[in-house]
């Protein structure tokens, strides 16, 4: 796009290019015990590219249901739900856990007044959860639940919030890492900032 004045062009690009068969072929299909690097790597390699699974954990499956999705529609949400991040780079597939690199070393520390051109930073109240609870009933009626809570969760405060999620797992423990993982995914927005930098060549995804 151009604008003006002053005079600008803006150009912007995808990293998974818009006439990919995984971006764009509609597909209906199931798997039974399989695993989510699994079903990520087949996706990968029926569309000719490869995958990169960077998850200490690997979520399993007893059964999942892609239901007129393109594949990676589907794993973007298979990801969402495990607290997962999802990208594309030369080909690659990499699916990578959040909270692993929230803890890894900063990389730039960003000094107030210099750095930067300009600067906005956000908070918000309306969608903070003080835990999160999973509930799934199976289809002979028992119960699974699990409920995960924030670190300083106080449960006499009157402003606690639980997150109610109905969801299909597969056991008690599914249920506790589903809770943690979209417990933090709430939260995460918080408190939000963002950044213009002038070039700097240091910063690569």
């Amino acid at each position: 796009s151009a604008s003006g004045p002053p005079a600008q062009i803006t150009i912007k690009g995808t990293a998974l290019p818009f006439k990919n068969s995984i971006r764009q072929t509609i597909k209906s299909k199931s798997w039974e015990s399989y695993t989510m690097s699994g079903i990520a790597r087949e996706m990968a390699e029926n569309n000719g590219m490869t995958c990169l699974f960077l998850c200490a954990t690997d979520p399993q499956y007893a059964r999942v249901e892609q239901y007129q999705q393109s594949d990676i529609s589907f794993l973007q949400k298979l990801c969402h739900d495990a607290g997962f991040s999802l990208k594309t780079s030369n080909n690659i597939l990499i699916i990578f856990d959040q909270s692993d690199y929230d803890n890894k070393p900063p990389i730039k520390t960003i000094t107030y007044g210099k750095d930067y051109i300009n600067y906005k930073l956000t908070t918000t109240e309306s969608n903070k959860y003080t835990s999160c609870r999973v509930t799934y009933t199976t289809p002979y009626g028992n119960v699974i639940t699990a409920t995960e809570y924030v670190d300083d969760y106080n449960s006499d405060d009157e402003d606690n919030q639980c997150l109610e999620i109905y969801q299909q797992v597969a056991d008690v423990e599914a249920a506790k890492t589903l809770a943690a993982k979209t417990l933090r995914y709430y939260n995460k927005y918080d408190f939000t900032a963002t950044f213009t930098f002038p070039g700097d060549t240091s910063l690569v995804a």
